[in-house]
C-alpha cells in the first residue's frame, strides 16, 4: 500500500504542476493565485481519496484488485487533465462535454476523412506524453516506496494517507471561506480545475444566469407549430411571378463562389488583390454573417434565402434557388473540390439531382481547386456562335484550399514565416502567427485562381461558407462555437449595371438569393417566404433595425444579430435555442464576439427576432409566452 499512497501524492503533484505550467496558454493568469493553486491541489487529491481508501479496505482479502483500482485511478488523473487541455485548445470545451461527444459520434466518419499527418503527429505526441507520464509516475513511486519500506523511522501508509485527508479537509475549509473567489476562478478557467473537468460542480454564476435566461413557459408549442407549418406551406408554393418567366435569353450568367473557411480580413490588396479590386466595383458587405459556423448551414442559407434554423425542414430537399432559377430558364452547374455532402446532411441541396452538371471530387490540394475553376469557366463561356441560343447558366463553385491544412502554390507563399505541412492541430498560441500566415498564403492562391472567373459580363457572388478561428475565440477551426470569427465571412457581389456600394450594417447569407433575384428582375408570388432581403432595394436604416440569426453546428443554439442588441457594452449577440422540428424556442444569454457569456442577461433581441420571423411578440401577448 505504500506505493499506492506515494502514487496518489505524485499524481496530485504532477497534475497541479501541469495545470499551473499551462503549456497550451489556456489559463487566465490573473485568476491563478495561491488560493487557486490550493483549490486545484485539493480537488485533484480529493478525487483520488476514494480509490486509495478502497485499496486499504481490500488489502486483506483482495489486495491485488484494490492496488489495481488505485493505480489506474492515480494514472488517470494527470492523463485526463492532459487530454482535457488538448480538447480545450481544440474545441474550447471539456473532454466530457456534449460538443465533443457529438463530434466523435455523429461526425466520426467525416473526422476520419479529415485526419491529416498533422493530426496524426499531434495524437502521436499526446500518446508519447501519456506513456512518459505513466512511466515517470510508476518509476518514481516504486523508488520512493522501496526507500520508505527500508526506513523504520517513517510512519505507515495508513497514517500518511489519513494525514493527507486531514490536510485536504482543512484546506477545503480555507477555500470555503473564499468561495466566491474560487467559483470565479472555476468560471474563467474550468479546464484548470479537476472538479470542473469531471463535471462534479458547475459555477453558481453560470447557473444563476441560466435560471434568469430560462423563465417558466406555458404550453405554447402548438402556436409555434402553426407558424412554422404555415411558412413551410409558403416555401412549397413559392414561384416566380408569370411576368418573370420566358425571358431567359435576356438574362446574364450567374456565378456563386464559395470559399471554404473564409475570414473577412483576407479581402485586402495584399492577400487577395484580384478579389479586392473586383469588389471595389461592386457591393461589399463588411459585416456579413454566414447561416452558421459550418458548411452545411452556410450553404443551406445561400441556396434557400433562409436562416439555417430551417435546415431540418422539407425545404432542404427542394432548394429554393435551384427551383426559382430553373423556372427562370437557367441551366445549373456545381463544381466542387469536395465530395462528402452526404456525411454533413447536404445531399438534399448539393447533389446531381439538383444540378444539370455536377462535377465534384475528393480534395486534392490546389490541383483540384484549379480543375473546379477551369470546369466552371468552361461551363460559363459564351461562344459567339451560341450566345443567342443557349440558356443562361448558374454556376456554383466550391473551393477547398483555405480549409486546414491550408494548401497553396509555392509562388504564392509570400507571407512568412509560415507553418509547413508538419504544423500540429491543435497548435499553441506561439504557433498561431505562422499558421495564420500559412492560411493567408492559401487565400493568395485562391485569389489567383479566381482571377479568371471575375468578369464584367456576369453576375458574381464571392463569399465563404463560414469563418475560421485561429485561437481568436479560444478554439481552432470552425463549427465549434458561435463567435465573430467562426460565423462571419466576406460577401462580395458584382453585376454589370451595379453601382459600387459598401454596406456596413449586418447582412447575412440569406440576403444573397433575394438580392440576385432583384438584380435579375425576377419577382416572387409571395415576399414573406424568404428570410433575407434584397440588399439593393433595402435602405441602410431598414438593415440597421432588423434582426436575424446565425447558428451553431454542434447544437440548437442560435445567435440573434442586431445592430442595437440591448445597449450593453461588448454585446455581440443574444443567444437562444431553436428547433423548428420540435417547435421549441427559448432565449438563453448574451455573448461577446468571442462567444463568451456575459453576466448581464437581456433577451429583447431574441424576442424581437421571434416577432419578426413568426409574428409572435411577447409584448402583445405572444403565443410563445416567454
Amino acid at each position: 500500500m505504500k506505493q499506492l499512497v506515494v502514487l496518489a501524492i505524485l499524481a496530485t503533484v504532477v497534475t497541479v504542476a501541469f495545470v499551473l505550467a499551462d503549456p497550451f496558454g489556456l489559463a487566465n493568469q490573473s485568476t491563478t493565485n495561491f488560493l487557486t493553486a490550493l483549490a486545484i491541489t485539493l480537488e485533484a487529491f480529493s478525487l483520488l481519496i476514494p480509490s486509495v481508501a478502497l485499496g486499504f479496505l481490500l488489502q486483506r482479502h483482495a489486495s491485488g484488485i484494490g492496488q489495481l483500482i488505485g493505480t489506474v485511478t492515480c494514472f488517470a488523473m494527470p492523463i485526463v487533465m492532459l487530454v482535457n487541455a488538448v480538447t480545450w485548445r481544440w474545441i474550447g470545451d471539456s473532454l466530457f462535454s456534449a460538443s465533443l461527444w457529438r463530434a466523435v459520434t455523429d461526425l466520426r466518419e467525416s473526422l476520419v476523412d479529415h485526419i491529416t499527418i498533422n493530426v496524426v503527429l499531434a495524437m502521436g505526441y499526446l500518446l508519447l506524453a501519456i506513456i512518459v507520464t505513466i512511466a515517470v509516475l510508476w518509476i518514481a513511486s516504486r523508488w520512493i516506496a522501496d526507500f520508505w519500506e527500508s526506513s523504520r523511522r517513517l510512519p505507515g501508509p495508513g497514517t500518511v494517507f489519513i494525514a493527507c485527508v486531514v490536510v485536504t479537509a482543512t484546506g477545503g475549509m480555507a477555500c470555503l471561506t473564499n468561495l466566491r473567489s474560487v467559483q470565479a476562478a472555476m468560471t474563467q478557467s474550468p479546464f484548470q480545475h479537476p472538479w470542473s473537468v469531471m463535471n462534479l460542480v458547475h459555477s453558481s454564476i453560470e447557473q444563476g444566469a441560466e435560471n434568469q435566461q430560462r423563465p417558466s413557459r406555458p404550453s405554447n408549442e402548438v402556436s409555434l407549430a402553426t407558424a412554422v407549418l404555415a411558412r413551410q406551406q409558403q416555401q412549397r408554393q413559392v414561384a416566380l411571378q408569370p411576368s418573370a418567366r420566358g425571358q431567359s435569353s435576356a438574362l446574364p450568367d450567374v456565378l456563386i463562389v464559395i470559399v471554404e473557411s473564409f475570414r473577412r480580413e483576407l479581402v485586402n490588396v495584399e492577400v487577395m488583390p484580384n478579389l479586392t479590386q473586383y469588389a471595389n466595383r461592386g457591393l461589399v458587405c463588411r459585416s456579413h454573417f454566414s447561416g452558421g459556423n459550418a458548411t452545411n448551414h452556410g450553404v443551406f442559407s445561400l441556396v434557400n434565402g433562409l436562416e439555417a434554423i430551417w435546415h431540418e425542414s422539407p425545404v432542404r430537399y427542394s432548394p429554393l434557388m435551384n427551383r426559382l432559377f430553373r423556372e427562370a430558364g437557367y441551366e445549373l452547374g456545381f463544381f466542387g473540390s469536395h465530395n462528402d455532402w452526404r456525411k454533413f446532411q447536404m445531399d438534399g441541396y448539393i447533389s446531381p439531382e439538383q444540378f444539370d452538371l455536377f462535377d465534384v471530387a475528393a480534395p486534392g490540394g490546389m490541383d483540384r481547386d484549379r480543375q473546379a475553376v477551369q470546369a466552371a469557366s468552361s461551363y460559363l463561356q459564351r461562344r459567339p456562335l451560341d450566345a443567342a441560343q443557349r440558356k443562361p447558366r448558374l454556376a456554383v463553385v466550391y473551393l477547398y484550399a483555405t480549409h486546414a491544412p491550408y494548401r497553396s502554390y509555392v509562388d504564392d507563399q509570400i507571407f512568412q514565416p509560415a507553418a509547413d505541412d508538419r504544423f500540429l492541430i491543435p497548435y499553441t498560441e506561439s504557433s498561431r502567427s505562422e499558421v495564420w500566415n500559412r492560411y493567408k498564403n492559401s487565400a493568395h492562391s485562391v485569389d489567383r485562381l479566381l482571377s479568371s472567373l471575375l468578369r464584367d459580363d456576369r453576375v458574381v457572388v464571392v463569399t465563404g461558407d463560414h469563418g475560421e478561428s485561429f485561437l481568436d475565440d479560444g478554439t481552432i477551426g470552425h463549427g465549434i462555437r458561435i463567435s465573430e470569427f467562426q460565423n462571419m465571412t466576406p460577401a462580395v457581389l458584382f453585376a454589370p449595371s451595379l453601382q459600387p456600394r459598401v454596406i456596413n450594417e449586418p447582412t447575412m447569407h440569406a440576403d444573397v438569393l433575394p438580392t440576385l433575384l432583384g438584380i435579375l428582375g425576377l419577382h416572387l408570388n409571395g415576399d414573406t417566404v424568404l428570410d433575407g432581403v434584397d440588399l439593393l432595394a433595402t435602405t441602410d436604416a431598414a438593415l440597421l433595425s432588423r434582426t436575424f440569426v446565425t447558428r451553431d453546428y454542434l447544437s440548437e443554439e442560435v445567435a440573434v444579430i442586431s445592430s442595437h442588441p440591448d445597449d450593453l457594452n461588448n454585446v455581440f449577440a443574444s443567444t437562444g435555442t431553436v428547433s423548428l422540428k420540435r417547435f421549441h424556442a427559448q432565449p438563453r444569454r448574451v455573448i461577446d464576439r468571442f462567444g463568451n457569456g456575459l453576466q448581464d442577461n437581456v433577451n429583447h433581441a431574441f424576442d424581437k427576432w421571434l416577432g419578426e420571423r413568426f409574428g409572435n411578440r411577447r409584448v402583445t401577448g405572444s403565443v410563445l409566452g416567454f
